[in-house]
């Protein structure tokens, strides 16, 4: 009966997700390509990765992983992996693609006694293939009977408490999303840039609305940009009096850098920052002398949402160079930008996604406390409070202009 259990759910797994077969013998290569080092993953060694997976499907929490010393068991690394809790094939895919990342930020770590080490976690026990398919089920079951929609929220923003108040939820249509949002002033109005994706279209592209006085929608939304791939995240930033944006082009794995032209409809293309790497929501600062990019990034069919990487340069304009030790951490509740970064106190301040549960779950923040081109070092000052919102799922980005917030909503709705 458990092997009639166990093929049943691995066929749905393959016919519902589409997810390719995997190959557990590189997962064997690397292990014994560091023999000095024992991979965990979920508590269970390397060799038992499937069962590592299974502990935490459908938890809601990322995938500990931890790289220790064969002779000491001393922990030297420990990521936290990104989950698709759906699914066991896809889950065990993006798993197997980040290792070499954590094999190689372990060796890093290794070489730098003082590199901050973190706790070792209890190991759930891994679920049976008969959990699985209730769980299978009730999600197929919400799926039939409910849609998922990103909308956008106007509201106050709390700095100091790190407090988000809506006082307006603004829904799209029903034909598509909008998701995204970043508020920029050009010639004395204040415009919503975002996301905004038709179903049918399925390729995302970059449209934007007025913002009124009282935080309402001034208008029809417009699209200002559009390429024969998808785009998304909209990120905008000034610098010596010019407004940019650089929205995210990872499906044509590049870092584009756009100027406004006056108007909020022109903007052209400047330069290519980044070129030949997947890169998702890079977000900019000018800190310490320096140009900041953070991103995260990911190979076709693995998570975008727990890698993170750094690229510096000395003029916006200029060349990019990749930080030393990318990627600085692999960590699904605190990697993924979630929106324009601050400096307080003389820190750099990170919106970002926690995805530990799923894609856009929440938005928490990093105080980052140390950052050069070689070394780098966050800590986590916990998510932000909203109010105002009580039926969304989740959020993933927020823009703040003074005391004025736009953040984005995933709500369910019925079919």
């Amino acid at each position: 009966m458990k092997s009639l259990m166990e093929s049943l759910y691995r066929w749905l797994d393959r016919q519902l997700f589409r997810a390719r077969s995997f190959d557990l013998d590189l997962v064997q290569r690397l292990v014994e390509a560091a023999p000095g080092q024992q991979f965990y993953l979920g508590g269970f060694p390397a060799e038992q990765l499937e069962s590592g997976v299974r502990a935490y499907l459908g938890s809601g929490m990322a995938l500990p992983v931890e790289v220790r010393h064969n002779a000491s068991s001393e922990l030297i690394y420990l990521g936290q992996m990104c989950l698709d809790h759906r699914s066991l094939s896809r889950s065990v895919l993006g798993v197997i693609s980040k290792l070499p990342a954590a094999q190689a930020m372990a060796v890093r770590m290794q070489e730098t006694p003082d590199s901050p080490r973190a706790v070792r976690p209890a190991s759930p026990r891994p679920r049976s293939a008969t959990q699985l398919l209730v769980q299978l089920f009730q999600d197929s079951i919400r799926a039939l009977s409910t849609r998922e929609q990103w909308a956008l929220a106007v509201g106050n923003w709390c700095s100091s408490s790190r407090t988000f108040a809506a006082h307006q939820v603004i829904k799209p249509p029903p034909d598509r999303f909008w998701a995204d949002p970043f508020i920029a002033e050009i010639e004395g109005k204040r415009w919503v840039f975002f996301e905004e994706l038709v179903y049918a279209e399925n390729r995302g592209k970059i449209a934007v609305f007025e913002l009124g006085p009282d935080g309402q929608c001034v208008g029809e939304s417009q699209r200002v940009l559009e390429a024969p791939y998808h785009l998304s995240y909209p990120f905008m930033l000034r610098d010596q009096g010019r407004l940019y944006m650089i929205p995210e082009s990872s499906a044509n794995r590049t870092v584009d850098l756009y100027v406004n032209e006056g108007r909020f409809k022109d903007w052209t293309h400047v330069k290519t920052l980044v070129a030949g790497d997947r890169l998702a929501d890079a977000t900019v600062i000018h800190h310490d002398g320096l140009w900041w990019m953070f991103a995260t990034r990911g190979d076709v069919g693995a998570a975008m949402h727990d890698e993170l990487v750094i690229y510096w340069a000395a003029t916006l304009e200029g060349d990019w160079t990749p930080h030393a030790a990318n990627p600085v951490k692999i960590d699904a509740r605190s990697s993924r930008p979630a929106g324009a970064m601050w400096v307080a106190e003389g820190c750099i301040h990170r919106p970002v996604q926690d995805c530990s549960a799923r894609y856009g779950s929440n938005i928490r923040v990093q105080r980052v406390v140390e950052l050069s081109p070689t070394h780098f070092h966050e800590e986590d000052l916990g998510s932000i409070a909203r109010n105002g919102t009580p039926d969304a799922l989740g959020l993933h980005t927020l823009s703040v202009c003074g005391s004025l917030g736009c953040i984005d909503l995933l709500m369910q709705l019925p079919k």
